[in-house]
């Protein structure tokens, strides 16, 4: 690593033309070392040192070590708050992303510094024993150049703010589902004796894998003054002409979601934390902040006024407003008594069904029919009787994923013991309720659709929704007793269950089986929540009893519908032992049967265990056959993502070559999941996690280590998005 002299200068800026082009053969450059904590070009001493750097990289080829803030390396930006500036840095000792917030120079350079930086010293040490899946952990408090500095987790990903400017008509469901992983994180931070002060969207974190976790808990009462000088602050500028929108945030924190006791100059504590966020997910819901102003005494006015307004006709359950308005009282003694009382009503809300919308369309057609006593109002009628059943239908995923089916997944996970088990909470309960809202709107528009355009094809729909709600509350009811393995893999579980879109395109439609007479409906599908119970326990890796599966099998036989038999089929033959000398031809029976009853989901996964089985016990040539099988069944099926093409690349194509010796082949395979599953799935998605992991496995084996070691960091990476730092696949990979 080449350094200036101690002249601190090499030559002067000179150039020559060399033919047609023109060659700088010198460049002042001064010793990024010296740089002041304010830069000539107007940036931070850090960034002006790495930006100094990159240029003579660029320029020079004259590699420097990147400029570090205490122990932790500089990589970027991440943004500015009242507070100080973010910085992603590098842990060099646990190679590791982190971010860093340093102290404002401002506030480091005060009359009340050395209070400021006591005060936000002993709040960073009380968050730092604040451990919880929607909160920003703290891991360090240091001092450099003499700021003080907080070390808190990286959550790559968005904001809530951004994400609800993305898409303005998110459904009303996601967006209380969104809030109230925040609102776990405030209630958290309650409990422990600690405020935000400053809660709004742009403080809640939401990573690739659906983590929502709030930042910068104690940071805005980091002095008692803070609030109070900030509006006076505000108040002055405004007299001048020069008023700041109260949008903006201070050391004090944001007036648009001050509570009023906040906007009086007082301190603020949990329940003002509990009107900001009622001001906030107000604003989500209707679209309409529910008070306004151009300064902070006209805010001040419509704080004190209520929100008066009427907000959008957005459908929003009664109940769910309700207790929004009572978060926004003037008088925090009327507010909910705890952030937790809060969250409880805004769940009741949430599994309301909209009875209003319902009741609404029966009374309509009712009135036309009694009014008009006709043909006309007989038609009205029965258009809202049929609307009324579609909306019961899609309430039907409420008999499998409710409150009491989240607390037993909740309890499930946290009795099976392991470390990280309130890491995979967090992931999973939100996972699985985005699944349902899924089911749930899919159910809705199959239901509409069949009862209007009448065609066959939505029978289809029906009975393949149908099925994945079984298989819902199958995982589910395995999560709810999950031993220590069935934990390990729960974020997998939950990731491969089949999206209920699938059930209204076309194309996949199409490739499904007859539906079973009416008349045999009801016992297919009682059998199949069996088949569905046992293929959890198959996903989960879990072992299976032969005897359940044999009596599952003599059902499905009796009942006589041929995908039902070769689902059975398929498992018998997965419950037997490698030592059996007929589970191999119960696999061939299953493929032959459910090909022929055009249950190509059924085939594709009776020869993708057969491969697998093949593949464990060497069995090259045979393995190639079956994986052969398998992809006939997925083009047949339909795999319009390409997700099912990238998960046998992963697990039979990619192996399976590197059995056989052609690692060239393998890294092609896998290179070609990663990039099917880049064009549907986040950067932190858990399956291209494995398949970046898989990579580096066949890179290293191949000799490329500086490849390898690339896949394995974006991997590691993405498994900690997706898992957490203590889940076990972070460290080592799937067991």
């Amino acid at each position: 690593m080449s350094r200036p002299d101690d002249a601190g200068a090499r030559s002067s800026p000179r150039w020559e033309r060399d033919g047609d082009g023109a060659t700088m053969t010198g460049l002042v450059i001064r010793d990024i070392g010296a740089a002041t904590s304010s830069s000539g070009i107007g940036l931070p001493a850090v960034e002006h040192q790495a930006l100094l750097g990159r240029v003579m990289t660029r320029l020079f080829g004259d590699d420097r070590e990147a400029p570090a803030i205490d122990r932790y390396e500089f990589v970027r930006r991440l943004g500015v708050g009242g507070m100080g500036i973010v910085y992603l840095v590098r842990d060099p000792a646990l190679r590791r992303l982190v971010a860093l917030k340093l102290l404002h120079p401002k506030l480091a350079r005060g009359v009340d510094a050395e209070a400021v930086a006591a005060r936000l010293r002993r709040e960073a040490r009380a968050m730092a024993r604040l451990d919880h899946p929607n909160v920003v952990r703290v891991l360090e408090v240091g001092e450099h150049e003499g700021r003080t500095f907080l070390v808190m987790e990286y959550v790559e990903g968005t904001t809530l703010a951004r994400w609800l400017a993305a898409d303005r008509a998110r459904p009303w469901r996601e967006v209380v589902r969104a809030f109230l992983g925040a609102g776990e994180g405030l209630a958290a931070a309650h409990e422990a004796g600690m405020a935000h002060c400053d809660f709004k969207p742009d403080n809640v974190l939401m990573g690739e894998s659906g983590a929502i976790k709030v930042a910068d808990f104690g940071l805005v009462s980091a002095h008692d003054q803070a609030t109070s000088e900030l509006l006076s602050t505000w108040r002055m500028s405004e007299r001048s002409g020069s008023m700041r929108s109260i949008q903006a945030t201070g050391p004090g924190g944001t007036p648009a979601f001050m509570a009023p006791e906040q906007l009086a100059g007082g301190r603020g504590g949990p329940r003002s934390d509990q009107f900001s966020f009622c001001v906030a997910l107000y604003a989500a819901l209707h679209g309409i902040a529910p008070f306004t102003g151009e300064s902070v005494e006209a805010l001040q006015r419509s704080v004190l006024a209520g929100p008066e307004r009427a907000p959008p006709n957005r459908r929003i359950p009664r109940a769910l407003h309700e207790a929004i308005v009572r978060g926004l009282a003037v008088n925090s003694a009327e507010r909910w008594p705890s952030m937790a009382a809060l969250l409880e009503s805004l769940r009741d809300a949430l599994e309301a069904r909209t009875r209003r919308l319902r009741f609404g369309l029966v009374g309509l057609g009712l009135g036309l029919a009694l009014v008009a006593a006709g043909a006309v109002g007989y038609q009205w009628h029965a258009r809202a009787r049929q609307l009324e059943a579609c909306a019961d239908a899609g309430e039907r995923v409420a008999e499998v994923w409710s409150d009491d089916a989240r607390a037993a997944v909740r309890d499930g996970l946290s009795r099976a013991g392991a470390r990280y088990a309130e890491e995979t909470i967090a992931r999973v309960l939100p996972a699985l309720d985005r699944h349902a809202d899924a089911w749930r709107s899919a159910r809705v528009d199959a239901c509409a659709r069949e009862q209007v355009e009448r065609r066959d094809a939505d029978a289809r729909a029906r009975l393949c929704l149908e099925q994945q709600r079984l298989e819902l509350a199958a995982r589910g009811a395995l999560l709810a007793r999950a031993d220590a393995a069935t934990s390990e893999r729960a974020a997998l579980l939950v990731t491969r269950l089949p999206s209920p879109s699938r059930c209204l395109d076309d194309d996949a439609l199409a490739a499904l089986p007859a539906p079973p007479p009416d008349e045999q409906l009801e016992a297919v599908l009682a059998a199949f929540a069996e088949v569905a119970a046992t293929q959890a326990r198959v996903a989960a890796e879990r072992p299976i009893d032969p005897a359940p599966t044999a009596a599952l099998l003599e059902r499905a036989e009796a009942i006589g519908w041929a995908p039902l038999t070769a689902a059975a089929r398929r498992l018998q033959a997965r419950a037997r032992s490698e030592d059996a000398p007929e589970y191999m031809s119960l696999y061939r029976q299953a493929y032959v049967e459910a090909a022929g009853a055009r249950a190509w989901d059924v085939a594709r996964l009776a020869a993708r265990d057969a491969a697998a089985r093949s593949l464990d016990r060497g069995r090259l040539d045979e393995a190639a056959l079956w994986l052969g099988n398998a992809e006939v069944a997925r083009v047949h099926a339909g795999d319009p993502d390409g997700a099912i093409e990238a998960q046998l690349a992963i697990e039979l194509v990619a192996p399976l070559a590197r059995a056989r010796g052609d690692r060239a082949a393998a890294i092609a395979a896998l290179e070609r999941a990663i990039d099917l599953l880049s064009r549907t799935r986040d950067a932190d998605d858990l399956e291209r996690a494995l398949a970046h992991r898989a990579l580096a496995d066949a890179l290293r084996e191949a000799g490329d280590l500086l490849r390898a070691d690339a896949a394995r960091e974006r991997s590691a990476s993405a498994l900690r998005a997706a898992l957490g730092d203590e889940h076990p696949w972070t460290r080592a990979g799937p067991s």
